[in-house]
């Protein structure tokens, strides 16, 4: 038969655990409740973009922990797109300088 005392303290330890899985989910869910949501407005229904893609991209800059309106979001995203536009056009300008020995790839670039 067991103890009181074990009974009590099996019983303390799953309770701090519930309340420590409680307390975890809700601050995740906390710290990511805007972003899901207005990525998931964004994206919507559309199949270029996904919710996780969007979540990925917008998370990817430390300014988005601390954003709490759809034009913060805005600020982000171009200035992630602005970033990524500069660094295809020094990856293009490359291959052109280098010539990448392939005509039609050359004529596209």
């Amino acid at each position: 038969m067991a103890s009181s005392s074990n009974v009590n303290n099996g019983v303390s330890v799953l309770f701090l655990f519930a309340v420590l899985l409680i307390a975890a989910s809700q601050l995740a869910a906390g710290t990511n409740s805007f972003l899901y949501g207005a990525c998931k407005t964004i994206a919507g229904g559309s199949e270029l973009l996904s919710v996780t893609f969007c979540i990925d991209a917008l998370s990817s800059d430390n300014r988005s922990s601390n954003i709490s309106s759809y034009k913060e979001f805005a600020v982000i995203a171009v200035d992630l797109l602005t970033a990524n536009a500069t660094s295809t056009k020094s990856e293009i300008d490359g291959k052109l300088r280098n010539g990448s020995g392939d005509a039609a790839a050359t004529l596209c670039l």
